[in-house]
């Protein structure tokens, strides 16, 4: 019969090892294992290093468009400044209603009239926008009550002789009810306001 052989490997950790005899039992080894690596890491800026005190050192690198790897400290403060929630910029679209491209708290854009041609006596709608009266004969523009929608008056005279513009009493700076407009001069008055510019 063939004699038995027991290898045993000791680590240096300590161990208890049983050992039950057979009778072709002949021979033992006893084998010293040394035991794993102590590892060891340091970090840096730009990359990382795990040191063995048996073996080769390693070194981690930052990670790249192709590879993985470290964060840079840059890109973790970058990381970091983003909002929870935060997307992608988009374009945003004056008429949309809802969604990302959607522009909230729009301003109210004035619309703009433009009366050419007046003459006579106009009484000036109070609506709001830009309002531009052009009198081309003889007239009188009466202006709105200081109260209702805020408008930007432009009155102009292209006619030859004066016109008059009248505002209510107290409407304007100098409590003037009336205003005389020469030949080519223009006015402009903001209704809710007290000045008015005559150019």
């Amino acid at each position: 019969m063939a004699n038995d052989i027991i290898d045993i490997n000791v680590y240096e950790t300590t161990e208890t090892v049983a050992i039950t005899v057979q009778p072709n039992l002949t021979t033992i080894n006893v084998n010293s294992v040394t035991g794993g690596a102590n590892l060891d890491y340091t970090p840096s800026p730009t990359n990382g290093i795990v040191s063995s005190d048996s073996g080769t050192d390693a070194t981690i690198p930052l990670a790249d468009s192709t590879n993985a790897g470290l964060i840079s400290p840059s890109e973790k403060i970058k990381l970091a400044g983003i909002a929870t929630g935060a997307e992608v910029n988009v374009n945003a679209d004056w008429n949309s209603t809802s969604g990302d491209s959607q522009i909230l708290n729009k301003p109210t854009i004035p619309t703009q009239i433009s009366l050419n041609g007046q003459s006579g006596t106009v009484n000036a709608t109070n609506t709001f926008g830009i309002i531009a009266y052009e009198f081309t004969g003889a007239g009188n523009l009466i202006l709105p009550t200081a109260a209702g929608n805020k408008a930007l008056f432009k009155v102009k005279n292209r006619h030859t002789a004066n016109i008059t513009v009248q505002f209510t009493a107290g409407q304007n700076a100098d409590n003037t009810t009336t205003i005389i407009l020469t030949p080519f001069q223009a006015l402009e008055f903001i209704s809710n306001n007290t000045n008015y510019n005559i150019f």
